[in-house]
């Protein structure tokens, strides 16, 4: 009886001890509504299931501690109309994901920031617009967004910005989006953009890529109006390397695309100076009503017919 006793205690013991050895983010915390005082999203509280449009109104911030979840129901967006601060670590990721076990591009809304977002090593998958802003057309308000250090992959449109200040995003990853980088006004880089349909769709204001790398898109670079520019990037292994018109090109390498360079027929493309444009399949550049100033880049070879051949 006592040997009985005594494996009795050990295993209520050892009950005890399991429950304590519950991580303490076991439950799940549901939000919805309005967010009015600064408020702080902790580990502790992880996965917060997003139930409904979450609006961080005006003068107020939401802070998301590192290593913490969000799941959104289907089409519930976070609205940022004052502050977010969403700063995870290399170890620890944010991470901003459908709640749907099947989810697909376009499962939840996505993060809109017509207020202030700073980002860093977050995940943002599976929404309609991962991270977007709009505003600033009159008399504000005047969106300032950052992201950095992030993963963006199977959403609609990856980051969507519409405003007159300017957005950044440094050293993210682009992947598997429908557009990986939507609108004007964004400076990217240092980044990766792979198997997107469009990894950057820029339209009516400048915009600017830096030093980053783009392959498996359909069109790595689609510009239309955006008087923006290209510089110090490698576009390579996609379908076509760059679209549009009104961008210019310097220092990059573009090649072993299908189409290295294709000029909308009616409008013009900016210079091309310093690139490497070679070894693409169809043809390096593709011009239209108006002529490219393409001097001083290289095309793989020296020789006048060969050059010609590829334009």
């Amino acid at each position: 009886m006592k040997k009985e006793n005594a494996r009795t205690t050990v295993l209520a013991l050892g009950v005890v001890l399991a429950a304590f050895a519950l991580p303490m983010n076991a439950l799940a915390t549901d939000v919805s509504g309005e967010i009015s005082q600064d408020t702080t999203w902790t580990f502790s509280g992880s996965p917060y299931i997003i139930t409904g449009d979450v609006t961080v109104n005006g003068g107020y911030t939401l802070t998301i501690e590192p290593g913490v979840s969000a799941k959104f129901e289907a089409a519930t967006r976070l609205i940022i109309l004052g502050k977010l601060v969403a700063k995870g670590t290399d170890t620890d990721r944010i991470l901003f994901t459908s709640n749907d076990p099947a989810p697909t591009k376009g499962s939840w809304g996505g993060i809109v920031a017509p207020g202030a977002a700073s980002i860093r090593f977050a995940t943002i998958e599976h929404a309609d617009s991962g991270l977007s802003a709009a505003g600033g057309f009159f008399d504000g308000p005047f969106p300032h967004v950052t992201i950095s250090d992030s993963l963006l992959r199977n959403n609609t449109r990856g980051f969507a910005y519409y405003a007159y200040v300017e957005s950044t995003a440094d050293r993210c990853t682009f992947e598997n989006n429908t557009y990986a980088v939507w609108g004007q006004l964004i400076a990217i880089s240092n980044s990766i953009f792979t198997n997107n349909e469009y990894a950057f769709y820029g339209i009516l204001r400048r915009s600017a890529v830096y030093s980053s790398t783009f392959t498996g898109n359909q069109v790595a670079l689609f510009s239309r109006d955006t008087r923006g520019e290209v510089k110090y990037s490698t576009i390579s292994g996609n379908g076509t390397g760059v679209q549009g018109s009104y961008v210019s090109l310097s220092y990059n390498t573009i090649a072993a695309n299908t189409i290295g360079i294709m000029q909308e027929f009616a409008l013009p493309l900016g210079p091309l100076h310093h690139n490497n444009i070679y070894l693409n399949r169809t043809y390096n550049v593709q011009t239209g009503l108006f002529g490219v100033d393409a001097t001083n880049d290289w095309w793989g070879t020296t020789d006048t017919p060969a050059i010609d051949a590829g334009i």
